[in-house]
């Protein structure tokens, strides 16, 4: 019997000296890609995914379209526009200023500009 072109002696001999950490984190990267592709074939899941651990990248990978009209997949390198989300980390500034007495919420914009 024959696996991946090697015979089964070879390949079992060759994962006996596979490091457990390797196997894990060939494990996690199975069911990590598993459970996304299951949410991007629902269109539940588009995006690129990043996991890294002390520096290392366990696992990266796209999924779904960057553009559906033209029907350009996601790549790991898509540059993505974080659209309206800046305005709720900036709320958040305001009012985390207002509270240290920083600034004041009835002032002018100009007063600080």
């Amino acid at each position: 019997m024959r696996i991946c072109g090697l015979p089964l002696a070879t390949t079992v001999l060759f994962f006996s000296f596979l490091p457990a950490t390797v196997i894990a984190q060939q494990r996690f990267q199975e069911r990590a890609d598993s459970f996304l592709t299951e949410y991007a074939q629902s269109n539940k899941f588009w995006g690129t995914v990043l996991v890294a651990r002390e520096g290392r990248i366990e696992f990266q990978k796209a999924y779904g379209k960057a553009n559906i009209g033209w029907g350009v997949p996601n790549s790991v390198d898509t540059a993505f526009e974080i659209a309206s989300l800046t305005k709720s980390f900036t709320g958040m500034a305001i009012l985390q200023l207002a509270a240290e007495g920083k600034l004041h919420l009835h002032d002018p914009v100009s007063k600080y500009y």
